[in-house]
């Protein structure tokens, strides 16, 4: 392992392109972390930086004599794009270990200091090695005031291109206080701006920052700190500041420093809100924080209550109502759980705890496992129950519970219990759920999980679409994993949804092979999907040699009136899906064989008729009642199955039986799935298993769990 020398600044990292470039800088911030701008990833990679985040692997070395090369990847939740000029934030994940000897930077936060002289190290293309530049912050500026200037000297380097990411250091105490985001493009003017670290630390929850350096405030008596946008979008947040900004009492600067000093009495484990020496941008901080903290709108609407009319909050109310879910504890239970957990050694607590709790295929938790409090803030926003029905957060109290003998373990599951009761949550469910998680068996992996990918078309680009992926548990619980707002072209999508089973998380991994699942627009479901190549980084093979492969319909998801004959029929399917009985699929040979009339007739009024097997690929039809799909959807049949290409419908048909009479109507997607691989052993291009289409409407999975809701 290579030494750097210890005289460096280990923590200093540069970028580089996919032709071993500078292209900018970045700050180790913790033991296999890097935080630099989304725009300096974007360039390295030859991706958009306002896209969504890249999943290619991009390159890092450290700074020394001999620099030390790593391989690193944008973290999973580690991506801000620029977003209105917002954001440009990127945390990297390394792939390997740093270079002994190199270590985190000590971070500090800005908080509005009085002018610092800093410097920072960038690698303009004239000098890819490396060099200083000097300069000194002013004061808050850029969009959404979510940067800070900072002025050259005139004497010394000025901060220059190939400066992005670069660590900003106060040359008093030498620790990091912001990275480089910008510069004036005229050389004259000698201005650049950072974002500062508790910016970074609103959008990546897990920076760890030590106090800010002790100085005046540039406002006395106020601040100049803007929070950064959260959660609501612009209009939204317009509505709520103009209800807020038309209460007396918010309006009033004096009033509006009582109302936030009582605001912060109910989170003392939290920092001070950030405060602004502009009313409308004040009322906006405290709008935002409240955001970030569990039950924090409900919170301040209570203090609001003690000096409003229920008339003059009725709007209010009615704005909070639409917006955000009851939170699910009071403030004094939240402030109990949070001194009981400030005293547990999380060190002694089982690897894995926080997912745990979280549930099968639960969200991703950004919270450092580490810091049981900000767990805990974190599961309590989870607004779906476990796959058990428990709320996260008292899946983990309970489990703390249990595990401590000593105290305060006898007191948390005494806060447990009594939280659970006001909630309406079975004290009886809850210990089932702790003994399964005690015998290693909480996470059924016995049934059926799934990678949904969902295409859905953009009107603005032919042929392009917006991709959605989920993982989702027979259970009912699901994860998104991708969600688009840039439509890409059909031909991109393998490579995407590639990407996304490489990065399987090791809980997920644990259950077992997925079904690959595609929720399809009725134009697409005759494409060979199935056939979809992956493996680009090894050895390319079809999707469908690995795992199974199924589509469903967008539009019966979507159309209520569908829902009702489908629902009858799926249960028939739950029920006797195991038993050979012919009667349940009717046949179609070929085009015209069926009256549309008569067909729909057949198949709504049996119920055991439930799977349509077609031997020629059903043709999108301008008129409904002629598309055979759209009858199968009229008339509820969960289970379609047809043939791509033109073939002998008796040796079709053959084929089919034997699929059927291997294990049923239930066995079927796994039953296609070694069909096509006889197809890929027998080397055969012509063989059905190349040109199935299975599509499998399971009527179970059409919605998950609703929300937690505390009861009135």
């Amino acid at each position: 392992m290579t030494r750097l020398p210890t005289t460096a600044e280990t923590w200093r990292v540069r970028v580089l392109n996919r032709v071993g470039e500078a292209v900018g800088a970045g700050v180790l911030i913790d033991e296999n972390r890097v935080l630099t701008c989304a725009h300096v990833v974007a360039d390295a990679l030859g991706a958009p930086s306002d896209g969504p985040r890249p999943h290619d692997v991009l390159r890092v070395d450290f700074l020394g004599r001999d620099p030390v090369r790593v391989e690193c990847r944008v973290h999973e939740d580690g991506w801000y794009p620029i977003l209105d000029l917002r954001g440009d934030l990127a945390v990297l994940e390394l792939l390997a270990e740093p270079p002994y000897g190199a270590g985190p930077a000590a971070l500090r936060r800005w908080d509005g200091a009085a002018p610092t002289r800093v410097r920072a190290f960038g690698h303009p293309a004239r000098e890819p090695d490396g060099r200083w530049a000097h300069a000194r912050t002013v004061a808050s500026a850029g969009p959404g005031a979510e940067w800070v200037q900072l002025d050259g000297d005139g004497r010394n380097y000025q901060i220059d291109h190939g400066y992005s990411g670069a660590g900003v250091v106060d040359e008093r105490t030498g620790e990091v206080i912001g990275v480089v985001v910008g510069r004036d493009l005229d050389p004259d003017r000698q201005v650049a701006w950072m974002i500062p670290l508790e910016t970074v630390q609103l959008y990546w929850p897990r920076l760890r920052l030590g106090p800010a350096a002790p100085g005046p405030d540039r406002f006395p008596g106020s601040r100049s700190q803007v929070v950064p946008h959260h959660g609501l979008s612009e209009p939204a947040e317009r509505l709520f500041v103009r209800e807020l900004f038309g209460l007396d009492g918010v309006r009033d600067r004096g009033s509006r420093d009582l109302y936030v000093s009582l605001f912060e009495q109910r989170y003392p484990r939290r920092p001070a809100v950030p405060r602004h020496e502009e009313d409308h941008v004040d009322v906006r901080n405290l709008l935002r924080v409240c955001q970030s903290r569990p039950g924090g709108l409900h919170e301040l609407r209570a203090i609001l209550g003690t000096r409003h009319s229920k008339a003059d909050l009725r709007a209010l109310d009615r704005l909070i109502g639409d917006f955000f879910p009851d939170p699910l504890l009071r403030s004094e239970e939240r402030n109990n759980l949070y001194e009981l957990l400030s005293r547990v050694d999380p060190d002694i607590l089982p690897r894995g705890l926080a997912d745990e709790a979280s549930g099968l295929l639960g969200p991703f938790l950004r919270a450092d496992p580490g810091d049981l409090i900000a767990v805990a803030e974190e599961l309590e926003e989870v607004t779906a129950a476990r796959y058990d029905g428990i709320p996260p957060l008292l899946f983990l109290t309970a489990r703390i519970g249990r595990i401590l003998v000593d105290p305060p373990g006898p007191r948390i599951r005494a806060w447990t219990e009594h939280t659970a009761e006001r909630l309406g949550v079975s004290r009886g469910s809850l210990l089932n759920a702790v003994a399964e998680a005690d015998r290693g068996d909480a996470r059924p992996s016995t049934r059926p999980w799934y990678y949904v990918t969902e295409l859905d078309e953009d009107g603005a680009a032919p042929d392009h679409y917006l991709l959605t992926i989920t993982l989702q548990h027979d259970t009912g619980q699901s994860r998104v994993v991708e969600a688009d707002d840039v439509p890409h072209p059909l031909t991109e999508i393998p490579r995407r949804l590639e990407a996304r089973l490489e990065e399987a998380p090791a809980d997920v991994v644990r259950l077992g092979r997925p079904v690959i699942e595609f929720v399809l627009p009725r134009k697409l479901l005759n494409h060979p999907v199935d056939e979809w190549t992956i493996g680009s980084s090894n050895v390319e093979h079809r999707i469908c040699i690995a795992y199974p492969v199924v589509v469903r319909s967008q539009e019966r998801l979507r159309d209520p009136a569908l829902r009702n004959a489908w629902l009858r029929k799926w249960e028939w399917v739950g029920r006797y899906g195991r038993i050979r009985d012919e009667r349940s699929t009717h046949w179609v040979a070929g085009p015209g064989q069926e009256a549309p009339e008569a067909l729909l007739t057949r198949l709504f009024n049996d119920e055991r008729r439930v799977c349509l097997v077609v031997g020629h690929a059903p043709v999108v039809h301008a008129d409904p009642a002629r598309d055979l799909v759209r009858v199968g959807w009229q008339s509820g049949v969960p289970i379609m199955l047809w043939c791509r290409d033109v073939r002998d419908f008796a040796d079709f048909r053959g084929q089919v039986q034997r699929l059927l009479r291997a294990g049923g109507l239930l066995d079927l997607p796994e039953q296609v799935h070694r069909l096509r691989n006889e197809a890929e052993l027998a080397g055969d291009p012509d063989h059905l298993g190349r040109h199935l289409t299975l599509l499998w409407d399971d009527a179970d999975r059409v919605e998950g769990p609703g929300p937690l809701r505390a009861p009135a």
